[in-house]
């Protein structure tokens, strides 16, 4: 049942850190259209909207990189 706690929580951050690659990634690739279209209208609209998207995600991710140090006393807690 350790084991299977450790692989869990290594799920965990492994989906965290996927999900703040992904934030970057979306971030670039919104802002960055928004630059390459050249329009000053278009690149504040997509700076807005790559920032809150980029934001957003980064805020749902991070917990799960930062929680995972409960399951240490998950784990603690099981032969008990």
């Amino acid at each position: 049942m350790e084991k299977h706690v450790t692989f869990v929580a290594v799920l965990n951050i492994a989906f965290g850190f996927l999900g703040l690659f992904f934030a970057v990634f979306l971030f670039v690739a919104i802002v960055g259209a928004g630059i390459i279209s050249g329009e000053p209208e278009a690149k504040t609209i997509t700076s807005i909207v790559g920032t809150a998207l980029a934001f957003f995600l980064v805020i749902t991710s991070l917990p799960e990189i930062l929680g995972d140090s409960d399951s240490s006393s998950v784990r603690s807690g099981l032969g008990s």
